[in-house]
C-alpha cells in the first residue's frame, strides 16, 4: 500500500494511469498498455486502450490489430466493434466495416427489430420499412402499395 492507502502495482492502477495518459501523452499510454498486456495477455480493457492509443498517434494498422484482439477477448464489446468498423472504413474495407458495425449493433442492443434492421443494412436488403405506431415494430412495405394514410383530425365548422 502507498501512503495514501491505494494499492500499488495492480492492473487497475496501471489502467487508470494509462487512461490519464491517453489524452495528452498517447505514446506513453501505448507503452503502459503494452506493459499491462505483457503481464496479463488476455486483458481486453488493456487491448482496447492500446487500440485507442495507437490510433491517436496515427498507427492505424496497429490499432486495427489491437481492436481485433479486443473483440476476440471480449466479443460483446460494442465500442471496440464500432471503432474497428471506423478503422476498416478508413482502409477501404467496406465489407469488413459492415460486419463490424453489425456486431456493434448486436453487442449494443438485444432489440430484435434493431437487429433485423442492422442485418438488412449489412446484407443490402434495404426494402422500405414502415413503423407500426401501435407497437413500434417495422413491417415491409409491399411494392406498389401505398403507405397507409394517417387520419387527419376532423375540422368542425
Amino acid at each position: 500500500m502507498s501512503a495514501t492507502g491505494e494499492p500499488t502495482g495492480t492492473v487497475e492502477v496501471a489502467m487508470r494511469h494509462a487512461e490519464t495518459l491517453l489524452a495528452k501523452r498517447p505514446q506513453l499510454a501505448v507503452e503502459q498498455a503494452q506493459e499491462i498486456l505483457k503481464a496479463v495477455p488476455n486483458h481486453a480493457p488493456a487491448a482496447f486502450l492500446l487500440a485507442r492509443a495507437t490510433a491517436r498517434i496515427g498507427r492505424g494498422d496497429e490499432a486495427i490489430a489491437a481492436l481485433r484482439r479486443t473483440v476476440k477477448l471480449q466479443p460483446d464489446h460494442p465500442e471496440a466493434w464500432r471503432l474497428l468498423g471506423d478503422h476498416l472504413v478508413a482502409t477501404g474495407d467496406a465489407e469488413g466495416a459492415d460486419a463490424a458495425y453489425l456486431r456493434h449493433v448486436k453487442a449494443s442492443t438485444r432489440n430484435p427489430e434493431l437487429l433485423r434492421a442492422a442485418s438488412a443494412m449489412v446484407n443490402k436488403d434495404l426494402e422500405p420499412l414502415k413503423i407500426t405506431p401501435e407497437d413500434g415494430t417495422t413491417k415491409p412495405v409491399e411494392p406498389g402499395s401505398e403507405e397507409p394514410e394517417t387520419a387527419s383530425p376532423s375540422k368542425e365548422n
